[in-house]
């Protein structure tokens, strides 16, 4: 296993550059078992468990989950300019966070149409 470096001059000054891959030498006698694998995104499509059926280990990757706030637009740019002592400017407070944290993945609070 090695580890390739080299010196560098930047601006006058000498520093070591680690590179971030390192080299692997298989020797030739187990070369045949081995396969090189790359690294891939993996997903499980449902968690592993073990024998008591506990969560062993579940997807890294989650699907991406829209979010419905409780608030409208309008509720919210109102809400924003209430007074910090007020419930609904802590709500809408907690809704720009969201919206900040998820981006293109929150939905806002629709008025439904009772016929």
């Amino acid at each position: 296993m090695e580890n390739k470096e080299r010196l560098g001059r930047a601006r006058g000054k000498e520093e070591l550059i680690h590179s971030s891959e390192i080299e692997f030498r298989i020797p030739k006698e187990i070369e045949g078992w081995i396969e090189k694998v790359e690294k891939k995104d993996l997903y499980l499509s449902k968690p592993a468990t073990d024998d008591q059926g506990q969560v062993i280990v579940t997807s890294s990757q989650a699907k991406p989950t829209k979010i419905t706030l409780p608030l409208s637009k309008s509720g919210l740019v109102g809400g924003l300019k209430k007074e910090v002592g007020e419930a609904v400017r802590w709500l809408a407070e907690w809704c720009l966070r969201l919206i900040k944290i998820n981006p293109g993945g929150v939905l806002f609070k629709t008025k439904k149409i009772e016929s």
